[in-house]
């Protein structure tokens, strides 16, 4: 394989992965947030 072609596939690979972990690791935060909110009200509510 020449050493261009290499290096696309690398940064191909490379884009593909933060396209599928970015926005799990922005959804998470978001999920950990509610999920922190929601417990804050509850020991509130006690």
């Amino acid at each position: 394989m020449k050493r261009k072609q290499k290096r696309f596939l690398q940064m191909t690979l490379l884009f593909t992965v933060a396209l599928i972990f970015l926005p799990n690791i922005g959804l998470w935060s978001l999920y950990k947030d509610k999920h922190l909110v929601k417990s804050a009200e509850r020991a509130e509510q006690q």
